[in-house]
């Protein structure tokens, strides 16, 4: 922003003067010494007591003579141009109307001050009749016009003066307004000054900055020049290393046909080799893949008759301990039972997988199997999925209060330990969820029989 730019904008201010009418305070009459009423003594006065005399204690004045005219004047144009600092664009003089006569004001109280405040002493009543009030004499009333041409001056100095007052401001606008203009002239020559100025200095920029687009131009073509010369040199090298490396190829490809031919009679006879050797390797495959297959087929015959010995090995251990049970079950019946009737009864049923006609008991293997599953800890489960083994078969019997009666590994996983590890597992979580009331009134015991695995979690299958 420049210093000449606008900064603010104001509108020229315009005054009309009028001189104001007198008022009644203007027209108050002199203070009027009055003589003490007759029979009243006057003690002397003091020092220290005013005395305000108002004038409902004077006496009644003649009205006072209409005052003169007031001069008409005419209006006066203030403007406010030199209160703006930046140029601003001319507008309409804004009329101020006259102010209107002030209201007229109530009368004043005149205050003499006096030396001390006279004390009225009543006298005592007489008998006699009061003497009447002497009439107004010609002194009061050559005292009266006096007064009031006395008035009358004073309004009249009182109107030259504003008169005056009016001329000085009329003169000061004049002067205010030329020294407006004056300094809006200085502005305008100061504005063009600088416009020229900078004129000037575009021009002599324009000048330098088409001088430097020449001398970019001609240095331009002289880069260009060289360029095309640098490539008419380039072209021609490469041409002659073209004809070289055609050349080359030339000689290079002759060579290539006689190591082909030479390679060629290589392949031929390391194919004749090749074809013998892979002869041989076949015929010593075929021997060994038929001895494989007769120590596989032997294998499986071993393996087939360890299996059916470890079948028979499980069923007799399974008929024994079911033998085992049905003692258990017959010593109970004898003799008399340590827990309820509903617990010890012989009342079972048996659930070996998943489905079963009746809900409630796969409901309940369900919720048996996913406790153990959620509650297994993951170090427990990596601990044994460590070891080698085989998916143990784990039957599980579970009371009706959730209690476990038996673990009975009906397939073991090989590892005593892992072995071990499930009955804790099945113990650990006990006790499980009673059974619920339709599964409590048909049976006191249930046997769960699952497949167990482990890899992340545990898994009853």
């Amino acid at each position: 922003m420049r210093w000449s730019d606008r900064r603010a904008e104001a509108p020229d201010l315009r005054v009309t003067l009028v001189r104001p009418q007198p008022s009644a305070v203007d027209r108050i009459d002199p203070v009027v010494e009055l003589p003490p009423p007759a029979g009243l003594s006057v003690p002397p006065p003091k020092e220290s007591l005013p005395l305000k005399l108002t004038r409902e204690m004077e006496a009644p004045a003649p009205p006072a003579p209409p005052a003169p005219p007031a001069p008409v004047v005419p209006p006066v144009t203030v403007t406010t141009a030199s209160l703006v600092t930046a140029p601003t664009k001319p507008e309409s003089p804004v009329e101020v109307p006259a102010a209107s006569p002030p209201a007229p004001v109530a009368p004043a109280t005149l205050s003499v001050e006096r030396a001390a405040k006279p004390a009225f002493a009543v006298p005592p009543a007489s008998t006699e009749p009061a003497a009447p009030t002497a009439a107004p004499t010609a002194e009061d009333a050559t005292r009266q016009d006096a007064e009031r041409q006395a008035a009358a001056r004073l309004e009249a100095e009182r109107q030259d003066a504003a008169r005056q007052e009016a001329a000085r401001a009329v003169a000061q606008a004049e002067a205010a307004r030329i020294e407006a203009a004056k300094r809006e002239a200085q502005k305008l020559e100061a504005q063009q000054q600088e416009a020229t100025r900078a004129e000037a200095v575009r021009v002599e920029a324009a000048r330098v900055e088409m001088a430097r687009a020449e001398a970019a131009r001609l240095e331009a073509q002289r880069i260009e020049s060289q360029r095309l010369e640098a490539q008419r040199l380039e072209a021609q090298r490469l041409e002659a290393q073209r004809q070289e490396a055609a050349r080359v190829a030339a000689a290079r490809l002759e060579a290539q046909k006689i190591e082909a031919a030479r390679a060629e009679a290589a392949r031929i006879e390391s194919a004749r080799l090749d074809a013998a050797r892979r002869e041989a390797e076949r015929v010593a495959a075929v021997r060994d893949a038929a001895a494989r297959v007769e120590a596989a087929r032997l294998q499986e015959e071993k393996d087939e008759d360890a299996r059916r010995e470890a079948r028979r090995r499980n069923l007799a251990r399974i008929l024994e301990e079911e033998a085992a049970q049905r003692e258990q079950s017959a010593k109970f019946a004898t003799t008399k039972p340590i827990l309820p009737l509903s617990l010890s009864s012989a009342r079972r049923i048996r659930l070996w997988g998943r489905a079963d006609p009746n809900e409630e008991l796969v409901k309940y293997a369900e919720t048996f199997a996913r406790k153990i599953q959620l509650n297994t800890l993951p170090d427990t489960v990596k601990e044994i999925a460590k070891h080698k083994h085989t998916h143990p078969m784990v039957t599980v019997a579970v009371r009706s209060d959730g209690t476990i009666e038996t673990v009975t590994l009906v397939h073991s996983s090989g590892v005593a330990a892992i072995d071990e590890a499930i009955r804790r597992i099945v113990q650990g979580h006990a006790p499980y969820a009673p059974f619920p009331p339709e599964l409590a009134r048909d049976y006191d015991v249930v046997e769960i029989r699952r497949t167990w695995s482990f890899d992340v979690a545990v898994r009853l299958q």
